[in-house]
């Protein structure tokens, strides 16, 4: 029987990017659609106000002041980006 060894190198995960366009979204809306952006670094998942999301950007109609919770999952995880708009 043979042994070998392996490393693994295990990178922390990041948010390095969390956007609403159009920003800033102030007052009523009227349910027109903001798109929200993100970029993350070895993320293995990705949650949106609690909620798993795909991909890197998210539609959704907003009609009065609303606050968006990015959170990214991984090795030293998980990480939080509060939206700096309301």
């Amino acid at each position: 029987m043979r042994f070998l060894s392996v490393e693994v190198e295990l990178k922390p995960v990041k948010i390095t990017n969390f956007t609403a366009t159009p920003n800033p979204v102030i007052g009523e809306n009227q349910n027109v659609p903001v798109t929200l952006t993100w970029a993350t670094d070895n993320a293995g998942q990705v949650l949106l106000n609690n909620q798993v999301v795909e991909g890197e950007s998210y539609d959704c109609p907003v009609n009065n002041t609303t606050t968006f919770t990015l959170q990214a999952t991984g090795y030293e995880g998980p990480k939080f980006w509060p939206s700096p708009w309301r």
